[in-house]
């Protein structure tokens, strides 16, 4: 079969495997790659043509060498916006690339500095009453208790004032509600008439309404105030266009802050659940982190003492392709485009399939086996690009990639410290892929204190 024709998924087995596809698409996408090839055309939904591809050269086509000739599709731009506003994640074009101007600056060596001390104070806080609460409770969720670190980081990251702990779950459980919204609407979009019939709809855009409100009122007490602690919103409430130097106004600065704490929180507390439960399968690999926590002062913690955890990040690296927290995105062809004979459309939807792309077995040897080892510099730098990309790539790279590291690092290295973790034996452990992938049902562990 020539690259012209690529094959195709057909409609019906979408429709006879409906509900395996809306609990977990995954091992139906694994299975048509293992018999179609490592790109074909499906119709998720009996709609839109969609390319679904692990090929890495045309992950990096699409995403990086034409990318001026893609951009998101409406499940992003639109079907995402309408719960969590236009921001960086959910918009195109000059729009996009004037935002991404504005705020990219904000990410430097300078401000993740300042957030680390930030950081391990929340993370701290966060020790102290899980230490507390093991005493009487030492059988834990781990995927519930990193959301809640993560929620209380990225929080007190985000607004370091402002912002009370019921606050901060109210916006954890709003975000996992409307997961549940949109996957159902893009999963599912012939049943919308259904769901607006029942009010459901109606009722997820409200929760998407009254998160940004609190949000807005955070926003607003703040500028009242004129505080000016070194935090996410000070930064994004302090960046100025370079073409007028005029500030961002409250609804954009809302919307990026937004976008900030569901990516900063959310993708997070994913990696964690998984690497925690990774942690547990390889004790030797535990082992070696565990030996880098203890030869380190916890007193010092800068930026560059972070960029030293070796191992950690090693094992974060690693953790985040055995199980990508963005398992899979989307980019709309603009026009007519080839990739090495494969014809593309205007209007073709591409998918690049992080997680088929990072389970390659001719691209990662055992690709299950969790081996951190992957991710040495000397390792990595012989990969294919775009054989890993769990925070996207191109001039849509996350924003907050150097954010989310280092905050993952900081919670790994501070709970091993303190506690000793260990998996309740016979769990089904699963995944579930909604927006993020995350595990089915959490990840249940006993915790001592050290």
């Amino acid at each position: 079969m020539s690259k012209e024709q690529l094959p195709v998924m057909p409609r019906w087995k979408i429709f006879i495997n409906l509900r395996a596809f809306m609990k977990n698409p995954i091992p139906m996408i694994d299975k048509a790659i293992s018999e179609l090839g490592d790109s074909y055309i499906t119709y998720p939904g009996g709609k839109n043509k969609t390319i679904i591809t692990r090929d890495p050269g045309l992950i990096k086509h699409v995403m990086q060498k034409n990318h001026t000739n893609y951009e998101k599709s409406e499940m992003q731009t639109d079907v995402l916006a309408k719960y969590i506003g236009k921001g960086l994640l959910t918009t195109n074009g000059s729009y996009w690339l004037r935002q991404r101007r504005v705020i990219q600056p904000g990410f430097h060596k300078k401000k993740l500095n300042a957030l680390v001390a930030i950081m391990n104070k929340a993370i701290e806080e966060y020790c102290d009453e899980f230490e507390i609460q093991i005493d009487s409770e030492p059988v834990v969720n781990m995927t519930e208790e990193m959301t809640k670190i993560t929620l209380h980081v990225v929080a007190k990251s985000l607004f370091s004032t402002g912002i009370d702990r019921s606050n901060t779950e109210y916006l954890g459980e709003s975000i996992t509600r409307l997961q549940h919204a949109i996957v159902k609407h893009i999963r599912m979009p012939f049943l919308n008439w259904w769901r607006s019939l029942t009010g459901y709809n109606k009722a997820s855009i409200k929760l998407a309404a009254d998160t940004q409100q609190m949000l807005m009122n955070i926003v607003e007490e703040r500028k009242r105030n004129q505080e000016k602690p070194d935090d996410l919103l000070d930064m994004l409430l302090e960046v100025r266009y370079e073409d007028n130097g005029e500030a961002m106004s409250d609804q954009q600065v809302l919307e990026e802050s937004l976008v900030l704490f569901v990516a900063g929180h959310e993708t997070s507390a994913n990696a964690m659940s998984w690497m925690h439960y990774l942690l547990d399968q390889n004790p030797i690999e535990k082992a070696n982190i565990q030996k880098e926590i203890d030869s380190m002062d916890d007193l010092d913690l800068t930026i560059d003492s972070v960029m030293k955890m070796q191992y950690i990040s090693r094992g974060i690296s690693e953790s985040m392709r055995i199980y990508p927290p963005a398992w899979i995105t989307d980019r709309v062809a603009l026009d007519k485009d080839e990739y090495e004979g494969t014809k593309i459309e205007k209007g073709d939807i591409i998918a690049p399939y992080i997680y088929g792309t990072h389970q390659d077995q001719r691209k990662w040897s055992e690709p299950q086996i969790f081996r951190p080892e992957r991710f040495k510099k000397e390792n990595i730098s012989k990969k294919e690009s775009y054989s890993y990309f769990p925070f996207g790539g191109g001039p849509r790279l996350c924003i907050g990639q150097q954010f989310a590291l280092v905050e993952m690092q900081l919670i790994i290295y501070h709970l091993y410290k303190r506690f000793d973790f260990e998996l309740i034996p016979n769990q089904k452990i699963e995944m579930e892929p909604l927006v993020t992938l995350r595990p089915r049902n959490g990840i249940m562990m006993n915790v001592t204190k050290k």
